[in-house]
């Protein structure tokens, strides 16, 4: 628990986001979780939570985005609790009602075996929430004994992102021009670079230029999980659906009817 501690300490010293974001990736892999997910409501900011997360890789985090603006039961639990949550993928975990949680349902299909998720409130945030998360099978009683250090690191973690909270939000710090927000929804309605070239008027290398800027501002590294992102975060309104366009010599339209 010592060495632990040490690691956690060093979270206070981080300057930035991204400093920040690799030592709670050591610490959370030190105590045995590979994804952990950090979100917490700013008290002063009625739009997104701020969000924080290990460097993306698999769509996870925006998973547990989604569902941390929903109305689902875990998350209406560490709204409203303080203490914490424990999940295995075994079928006779403690808690039924766990299983009946998106949050902890769909967990399995992105190959998670094992979670905590840590209330946290205070320090200018109505609510928050710490999910520290395994690919690896683990008994209920190995998640439990893990809990301590989960709690504290929790603890530290927000202690030191409250910080980067009242400096800004996530959706305050990502601003998306018109038209890298068009590329990013006609991919989302699953249109290569040519098309979507095609439908605006400018060449494929442009699309290219404007998915890979508006990927770089969400910090992700794929266009299709740029999308998730910023749709996670409201950064694509909902709007009237697109209008289904034929283009010469292309035989199938580019958006439903």
């Amino acid at each position: 628990m010592v060495r632990h501690l040490d690691r956690f300490v060093r979270l206070l010293d981080c300057d930035t986001e991204e400093k920040l974001q690799r030592q709670v990736s050591r610490c959370a892999l030190a105590i045995g979780f590979e994804c952990w997910t950090y979100m917490v409501s700013p008290s002063n900011s009625p739009g997104a939570p701020y969000f924080l997360s290990e460097e993306p890789r698999s769509g996870i985090s925006d998973h547990l985005l989604l569902l941390c603006r929903s109305d689902d039961p875990v998350m209406a639990h560490c709204r409203e609790h303080a203490t914490p949550l424990v999940w295995t993928s075994e079928a006779d975990t403690h808690d039924p009602q766990q299983r009946t949680c998106r949050l902890f349902a769909e967990a399995a299909s992105f190959g998670l075996q094992a979670a905590i998720g840590v209330p946290v409130h205070g320090l200018g945030c109505r609510w928050g929430v710490m999910i520290l998360a395994t690919y690896h099978p683990l008994k209920r009683c190995d998640v439990v004994n893990r809990l301590p250090q989960g709690q504290l690191l929790a603890t530290y973690l927000h202690e030191a992102g409250h910080r980067c909270v009242a400096r800004m939000t996530r959706a305050e710090q990502v601003h998306l021009t018109v038209r890298e927000i068009e590329c990013l929804r006609w991919t989302s309605l699953g249109k290569t670079g040519w098309e979507i070239g095609r439908l605006l008027g400018i060449a494929e290398r442009t699309v290219v230029f404007h998915l890979e800027n508006a990927s770089h501002k969400l910090g992700v590294f794929s266009r299709h999980h740029a999308v998730a992102r910023a749709t996670a975060l409201g950064l694509l309104p909902a709007s009237e659906p697109l209008t289904a366009i034929e283009l010469p010599g292309y035989n199938r339209p580019l958006a439903p009817g």
